[in-house]
């Protein structure tokens, strides 16, 4: 990894909110793909608008995947910026640990 930069690169920026939007576009997808997986739990048909919705929201996942895995490279090969100046000790503890909790809270998916 390099030195620490001053910015974050242009990629790491367009990347962050391609997931960002892909999480949102999920949010408002899932209902098709709840009917689809109840209707196959069922042993029915899912319906085909439940069908289409739920494969772009299957699709959408994998775009989300792939600017993740992007990011992390990124983020491995050129490194990001550091801390505001003037953030205290504290913050900076709590700004590195706060992404952690996701896995505390909704542990593998």
């Amino acid at each position: 990894m390099s030195d620490t930069p001053a910015t974050y690169r242009p990629a790491q920026i367009w990347l962050h909110w391609i997931a960002v939007i892909g999480v949102i576009l999920q949010i408002g997808f899932n209902s098709a793909i709840v009917a689809v997986v109840d209707a196959r739990e069922a042993g029915q048909a899912p319906a085909d608008a439940d069908m289409a919705w739920a494969m772009f929201h299957v699709s959408i996942g994998f775009v989300i995947l792939l600017a993740v895995i992007a990011r992390l490279v990124l983020r491995f090969r050129h490194g990001v910026p550091g801390h505001a100046p003037g953030t205290s000790a504290a913050q900076g503890v709590v700004a590195e640990l706060w992404p952690l909790r996701i896995h505390i809270v909704h542990p593998c998916g």
